[in-house]
């Protein structure tokens, strides 16, 4: 992916919040022995979801929990 068209956080939390405000995978990469980075395509409702959790992000707790919970399996797993 070109990296001006993807938008990417170390930050569980923001990416656990993007996947269940836009149903967008994230793609995982895995440094040499540096923090995960969750990638995903660089769109305006990702950015809006970002500027959203930073100011109180109202969403589904249960899903986002969830969500939370299986990228930290991926994350978990992908070592």
């Amino acid at each position: 992916m070109n990296r001006s068209t993807i938008f990417s956080t170390q930050n569980l939390d923001v990416a656990a919040a993007i996947e269940t405000v836009t149903k967008q995978n994230c793609l995982i990469e895995f440094g040499s022995g540096g923090p995960a980075v969750f990638c995903f395509k660089r769109t305006p409702e990702v950015l809006q979801v970002v500027i959203e959790f930073e100011s109180g992000l109202a969403c589904n707790a249960r899903n986002l929990l969830a969500t939370r919970s299986s990228l930290f399996k991926r994350l978990k797993g992908g070592r």
